[in-house]
Parts: structure tokens; C-alpha cells; sequence
């Protein structure tokens, strides 16, 4: 399914996906208790991270997620925008070494 369809004005809430493709290109803004296992991503972890300030308060151009699951997926064409502090845990989620 493409992440752009299923986020309402901007986001992306209270969601879980399991078993399943999540396609964009989009880019999304991990923002409040978002869990990633299991899943792989096309790409490197420099390519589909894009880490943020914890400081920074404002991103424009991308889909917030907030509480939600992403388990035993497929992600192609996916980027997130993770703040540093949470992405050693992310790397981990999608399969990425520390």
C-alpha cells in the first residue's frame, strides 16, 4: 500500500501494519511511540535515515506518524526523518547494524 494514501491531512495515526508492503516515495516524520521490528527497507541506512535535531521544532513536506506499528514489513521507497536520540533504535528495527 502507499503511505501517501493512507495518511489524513498529513498524518499517519494510531496505525498498525503487519505482514505487509508499505510503498512511496514518501518520507515520514517519526514523531510520538512509533515501533518498527522486524521489517527490511530498500536502501541503506544513510539513504532512508534522516536524522534530525531533537531541537528542531518545525518539518514541513513530510507525513507524521504517531503511535503506530510496523511489524514484519516491507518498506520501498521509504524514507523517515527520525530525531538522533531514538535512531540507534530505528537502525535496529529496520535491520540496520550499530
Amino acid at each position: 500500500m502507499r503511505l501517501s494514501e493512507v495518511a489524513e491531512r498529513d498524518t499517519i495515526e494510531s496505525v498498525t501494519f503487519d505482514n505487509c508492503v508499505l510503498r512511496g516515495p514518501v518520507v515520514i516524520a517519526l514523531i510520538d511511540d512509533v515501533r518498527i521490528e522486524e521489517s527490511v527497507i530498500t536502501g541503506t541506512a544513510d539513504g532512508v535515515l534522516w536524522p534530525i535535531a531533537a531541537s528542531r521544532e518545525l518539518l514541513i513536506g513530510a507525513i507524521a506518524m504517531n503511535r503506530c506499528v510496523i511489524t514484519r514489513c516491507r518498506l520501498e521507497g521509504v524514507g523517515f526523518a527520525v530525531r538522533e536520540d531514538t535512531l540507534a533504535r530505528v537502525r535496529r528495527g529496520l535491520g540496520f547494524d550499530d
